[in-house]
């Protein structure tokens, strides 16, 4: 599954392994860094994900359903796990992908709900959008969020 090119033309995949990697021209020839074993993560792409790409971090889904975040620090490759930095039991839910708008991640939950991660006062959180807008409405099972023109859209459960 490829992802799309970055702002410096690398292009990312999944491999068989479930393992990330990126894709570029470099020394006259194309390079491949598989930036799970550069990062020393163990974490691996949930099945039936998309990677997502923005601010300079690669986004995904792990196996344990968590939210996770590759960058690169100081020319080393780096994995954490944002759902343990934020400290939330929410996980994102099977066969959905992660939104990310400016810093802000989102993702539905296996519950149904919409939930976003950021950065507050220096550390991660994560927030229930559902029960700040005090509403009882869920995403459809097997659906994704969607992003137009900033805005988030979901098929509601009872469409």
């Amino acid at each position: 599954m490829l992802a799309p090119v970055d702002q410096n033309g690398s292009a990312f995949y999944v491999d068989s392994e479930r393992a990330i990697n990126q894709l570029y021209w470099g020394n006259n020839s194309w390079l491949n860094v598989n930036l799970m074993a550069a990062s020393q993560t163990a974490a691996r792409v949930a099945q039936d994900t998309s990677i997502t790409i923005a601010d300079g971090s690669v986004y995904f889904v792990g196996t344990d359903q968590t939210v996770n975040q590759l960058w690169v620090a100081n020319g080393q490759w780096v994995c954490v796990s944002l759902t343990a930095a934020a400290q939330t039991a929410a996980r994102v839910a099977a066969n959905t992908n992660l939104v990310v708008i400016n810093g802000f991640i989102s993702f539905v939950s296996g519950d149904g709900v919409v939930n976003q991660m950021y950065i507050a006062n220096g550390h991660w959180v994560c927030a229930d959008f559902m029960a700040a807008a005090q509403t009882t409405a869920r995403v459809a099972a097997g659906t994704n969020l969607v992003v137009v023109d900033g805005l988030l859209y979901f098929i509601n459960t009872d469409q």
